[in-house]
């Protein structure tokens, strides 16, 4: 009885080590910690009743009071499904998430930018403007309409232009217009009161069949209606066709010279100081030809410089040409440093 009872015994001891090997390798349902992987297969699910959640937490030590949360996945109250996401760092690789600090900054960078933009797109609008506003002040009295040629004596109506030799008598060929009279209404119905026309303006017109012509205004009989001077055109004028009207103030940008015709003229000029002239310089018939300015109260010596190896002479012509010349003062500037005077 006794060696039965011991090998009950060496059972029950065994069975209780088997045992508390198997509940090493459990998970308890409260409280405990795991040294390894919770591995699940692929046909299971982590479920979270209603109105509870699943918390992924991390602590700074061993002791579980100190932990925080980083995400919490269950449904509220009501039934709908919850997921929140806590202290997010800033992303520092494309597929990181991000917070909504990082969020707002990026929406801040980007509202500065078209801030930016519509400041720029301001400004450029302003710029636009301003220039727009220098062209209609430079070319002043622009207009660009249509009016059909009315022709023979007779004033024009509405939508209707007329030219003149003289004031009632009708003009047949541009070149011998000497007045041009047009109506207040152009032929779409639109209305001038002509007011910014001045003399020297240009007056521009053409039809579609090549007949044009330009005028430059000489004076002003009424608004509308003008002395001009014939300047170039083609064709003649013809009845009832509509020609197509531009005004251009005498500031007009078309008749600024170019940077290059300025160059070539200043390219003509003696500049008032340290130029060098390339050729004869010729005096009017003005009595004084050179004049010296004095100082008051005090005595300034001014010179006439010929530098080694030049000869200055004054020569005398009987007539308008260059022949018979006489030499009436010679100055020779020698290397040596002894001049020549005869």
């Amino acid at each position: 009885e006794h060696e039965h009872f011991r090998e009950e015994l060496a059972n029950l001891e065994s069975s209780v080590i088997d045992n508390n090997d198997a509940l090493d390798t459990k998970v308890s349902k409260s409280g405990d910690t795991m040294s390894g992987d919770l591995m699940f297969s692929e046909n299971n699910n982590i479920i979270v009743l209603n109105d509870e959640s699943l918390r992924l937490k991390s602590s700074r030590d061993d002791d579980p009071t100190s932990s925080s949360t980083h995400m919490t996945v269950g449904r509220n109250a009501d039934g709908d499904p919850t997921t929140n996401i806590y202290h997010l760092q800033r992303p520092q690789q494309p597929a990181w998430a991000v917070n909504m600090e990082y969020s707002d900054e990026q929406d801040q960078l980007l509202q500065n930018q078209i801030d930016a933009g519509f400041e720029t797109q301001q400004e450029i609008i302003n710029d636009v403007e301003t220039l727009q506003n220098k062209v209609n002040a430079l070319e002043g009295s622009v207009i660009d309409a249509e009016w059909n040629f009315r022709g023979g004596n007779s004033s024009p109506r509405n939508g209707e232009f007329n030219i003149y030799v003289t004031s009632g008598v009708g003009a047949t060929q541009w070149a011998e217009a000497n007045l041009i009279q047009l109506s207040n209404t152009d032929a779409d119905g639109e209305t001038y009161t002509f007011d910014k026309i001045t003399v020297n303006d240009v007056i521009r017109l053409g039809a579609a069949d090549s007949s044009s012509a330009e005028y430059k205004v000489t004076g002003i009989g009424a608004p509308g209606f003008y002395s001009v001077e014939y300047l170039r055109g083609a064709g003649t004028p013809v009845n009832s066709v509509l020609y197509s009207f531009t005004f251009l103030s005498a500031f007009d940008p078309e008749g600024l010279a170019t940077i290059d015709y300025v160059d070539a003229q200043d390219d003509l000029r003696v500049a008032k100081a340290g130029d060098t002239i390339q050729g004869p310089l010729n005096f009017d018939s003005s009595n004084s030809t050179i004049e010296i300015s004095g100082d008051t109260g005090s005595l300034r010596r001014r010179y006439l410089k010929i530098r080694g190896n030049n000869q200055f002479e004054i020569i005398a012509y009987p007539g308008q040409d260059n022949s018979g010349s006489k030499t009436a003062f010679e100055l020779k500037a020698q290397t040596n440093g002894n001049p020549e005077l005869k």
